[in-house]
């Protein structure tokens, strides 16, 4: 159609469109997405209001590579649409790439309140929960830890949420981070399985995933093995049941959860050769795919559970440069920041850690908690 009618703005912005859904996730030159952006950004020149191009604009450019090419559009869209969740929401893809946390609390806390004015059949829009499991994980990376609570509790204060899988995503990843980020070890191993009992958890295994690999690697990180295995076991039959429905991207993020208890398995062992080869092959497993854009981020990265390892095997030099490595894909995170900080000071590396230490005082100035920055 564009050949067709060169001149047709909606043609020209759905061709874009079309790049971005052929793109594969596993493409870290993001070829598709750099063609749809360029494209889209001529149009933006032109038509700097069209909701259209600025919400594929920011899609083309929801990745580490190309996010600094998408901020212009992310400052515009909620202008553009300040009643609508969506809108308001999109924007912190880009500024959750850039590690830029009061943009994601202020946008999504205000997505998630339009969101209650939309209501799908007498259900909470997934617009939702999706906002808030954005808006905790900001908190979290800023050691908001009591603003995180409070998100997190309203989330959790009903079930009345539409039944998708964007819904149920939020549902478990939620809870799951409020914990883990904190390393709240014996809480996240009892987070409850399918809490919301009539949300359809079985046409979600991707999800259900969730709550078992963060029960998985607070029952390691707490001594309690039994509670490892059995976590294991469910993942692998998870696993089969999301390759089996065709999901191949949740495939690889729920071999990678696997995969990751198995290696803390071996290292609580003492079978540290193994542990560490099978957590250096989680962390690239989940590195070989972009970021869902359902999550603002992983449910703990493996490249950064990767470099904890490594911390604990005494390999500061590897470790520093799997947690920089981490950073560059989910900038500024606290417990990055922090163990590059520690990892940087058992090398000797002063003003290494001193640059890293200032970062995680800047992230933290509004803290109302005192979260562990030391060892």
């Amino acid at each position: 159609v564009l050949l067709k009618f060169p001149d047709d703005t909606e043609a020209a912005v759905f061709y874009a469109l079309s790049h971005l859904a052929i793109a594969p996730k596993s493409d870290h030159s993001f070829s598709h997405q750099q063609q749809a952006g360029a494209l889209l950004e001529k149009l933006h020149k032109k038509y700097p209001k069209h909701p259209g191009v600025l919400h594929y604009t920011i899609h083309a450019y929801d990745n580490p590579l190309l996010a600094k090419r998408g901020i212009n559009a992310a400052y515009a869209y909620d202008k553009v649409a300040p009643d609508v969740p969506h809108a308001l929401h999109m924007p912190t893809h880009i500024f959750v790439r850039l590690g830029k946390w009061d943009r994601v609390i202020d946008l999504n806390a205000r997505s998630a309140k339009a969101a209650l004015n939309y209501p799908v059949n007498g259900l909470i829009s997934h617009h939702n929960p999706h906002a808030l499991d954005y808006q905790m994980y900001a908190h979290l990376q800023r050691a908001e830890d009591n603003k995180a609570k409070l998100v997190l509790d309203k989330l959790q204060a009903t079930d009345n949420y539409q039944k998708t899988f964007v819904s149920g995503y939020a549902l478990a990843a939620a809870p799951a981070r409020y914990y883990l980020e904190r390393r709240q070890w014996k809480k996240a191993a009892q987070l409850a399985v399918r809490k919301q009992s009539n949300f359809p958890w079985k046409k979600y295994p991707e999800v259900e995933a969730i709550t078992h690999f963060a029960r998985g690697f607070g029952a390691v990180k707490s001594g309690d093995m039994m509670t490892t295995k059995n976590a294991i076991e469910k993942l692998e039959a998870l696993y089969e049941q999301t390759a089996t429905i065709g999901q191949q991207y949740w495939t690889v993020i729920i071999d990678a959860q696997r995969q990751t208890l198995k290696a803390w398995l071996a290292l609580n062992q003492g079978n540290k050769i193994k542990a560490i080869q099978l957590m250096s092959y989680a962390a690239k497993l989940e590195d070989s795919v972009n970021k869902h854009p359902v999550t603002p981020g992983a449910v703990l990265p493996k490249r950064e559970i990767f470099a904890d390892m490594l911390m604990m095997t005494k390999d500061y030099a590897k470790a520093l440069e799997n947690y920089e490595t981490s950073l560059k894909i989910s900038p500024n995170r606290f417990n990055s920041l922090n163990g590059a900080r520690r990892a940087a000071e058992k090398r000797g590396n002063k003003m290494q850690a001193t640059k890293y230490y200032s970062k995680v005082i800047q992230l933290t100035e509004n803290a109302e908690v005192n979260r562990p920055i030391s060892d």
